[in-house]
């Protein structure tokens, strides 16, 4: 996985990304991402020797951890790194997943209920189908798409058993701020 990170010149008095070549991106989508750089420079921006490193992890409150811990495993591809089975030093029970490089952690108690927010993943819309078949193999509910525009990616939705809205995404950022400025 590509893992890269926007920094801000600090001689730059207007405070412009800089984008480093050869992280992954066409061109197409690095000229999107300055595009929006330059137009959040309008607002407000400072820089600072602080920064935000990415997302440490996403944390889930659900009913059964076994049976989510499947619904990660064999319908996602998720590897189970931590189980405190007993040994809580948290709140609860917790498991905790790697999935595509992002940590997930999933707490044992009463979920709050359904909304749509979401975590999304990105994958190929090649593989949409497949996750789908092995998604419904699991019996969570799969959701009809959003209405969408021509160019901003297609989506697989789905609830988990404890009403978590997750969504399979096969677009990027850049690829929606460029259809969304056309």
């Amino acid at each position: 996985m590509t893992r890269w990170h926007v920094e801000f010149e600090p001689d730059d008095p207007e405070g412009h990304a800089i984008f480093p070549t050869g992280i992954g991106l066409s061109m197409d989508e690095t000229d999107a991402l300055r595009r929006a750089s330059r137009n959040a420079s309008n607002s407000r921006l400072t820089t600072s020797t602080m920064t935000i490193r990415g997302i440490s992890h996403l944390t889930f409150v659900v009913r059964d951890l076994d049976r989510t811990a499947g619904l990660l495993t064999e319908g996602l591809g998720a590897k189970e790194v931590y189980d405190s089975a007993g040994r809580n030093f948290s709140l609860s029970r917790e498991k905790f997943f790697l999935l595509g490089g992002t940590w997930l952690a999933f707490m044992e108690g009463e979920p709050s209920g359904r909304s749509y927010r979401h975590v999304a993943f990105e994958v190929a819309e090649e593989d949409l189908p497949a996750f789908e078949r092995r998604l419904s193999s699991l019996s969570v509910e799969i959701r009809p798409p959003r209405p969408r525009v021509e160019g901003e990616g297609r989506s697989l939705y789905f609830y988990d058993y404890d009403d978590n809205l997750f969504e399979l995404h096969t677009g990027t950022l850049a690829q929606r701020l460029e259809r969304y400025s056309a």
